[in-house]
């Protein structure tokens, strides 16, 4: 076996060695620094990331609030509307009433006196349109709606013919579909006596 004699000088291969340490630890810390960088750069694209979430949030939560705003506007106008409603209708009907007791009144002879005038509770509301031929304006409350259809009046005349006047005067209108005399019987009013009735009248 040749015997292998090395002529480079000790200090060379120190060096050599050396600068392949180096160049070892430099390879190292380059790839940890990549290593940190890369993680960094992540890390700061996340915190973007987060941050718009964020935003986001925090739009979102705004527009919310607009819209629980909004709809709490909303309701509140939808109860006003509610109560305007109400109330018209409720004027409605009033003058409804209006218009028959001012029907009634204009009919109502001298000699006749009424003590009631009310829906009869033996008709419950069933619809429909008033008589044919009778003025709308002066249909009773609820014509042509489901309601009451038909109404009760009570009341007092001096004689017999007082109350058929009464009763062929509503008739001759044509307002109501039938007008039926329930109850007849003198009995004493006021300081002396008079003939009370009990009307209905269906439309």
């Amino acid at each position: 076996m040749t015997p292998t004699i090395d002529l480079i000088p000790a200090r060379v291969h120190v060096a050599r060695r050396r600068r392949d340490r180096r160049k070892i630890y430099v390879a190292v810390v380059l790839m940890t620094v990549f290593v940190l960088g890369a993680t960094g750069l992540r890390a700061v694209r996340r915190a973007h990331q987060v941050r718009r979430l964020v935003v986001q949030a925090d739009k979102l939560r705004a527009e919310t609030d607009v819209l629980k705003r909004e709809s709490a506007a909303l309701t509140a106008e939808l109860e006003q509307t509610r109560r305007i409603l109400q109330e018209a209708e409720r004027l409605r009907q009033g003058h409804r009433w209006s218009r028959l007791l001012s029907f009634l009144a204009e009919r109502v002879p001298d000699s006749v006196l009424l003590t009631l005038v009310a829906t009869d509770p033996s008709e419950p509301g069933r619809g429909g349109a008033p008589r044919r031929g009778a003025d709308p304006n002066e249909s009773g409350p609820g014509a042509g709606e489901s309601g009451p259809r038909a109404i009760a009046i009570r009341g007092y005349a001096m004689e017999h013919q007082d109350q058929a006047a009464f009763l062929g005067s509503l008739k001759e209108q044509q307002v109501f579909d039938s007008v039926s005399l329930l109850h007849s019987k003198r009995e004493p009013f006021l300081n002396g006596d008079g003939i009370a009735f009990t009307l209905t009248c269906h439309w």
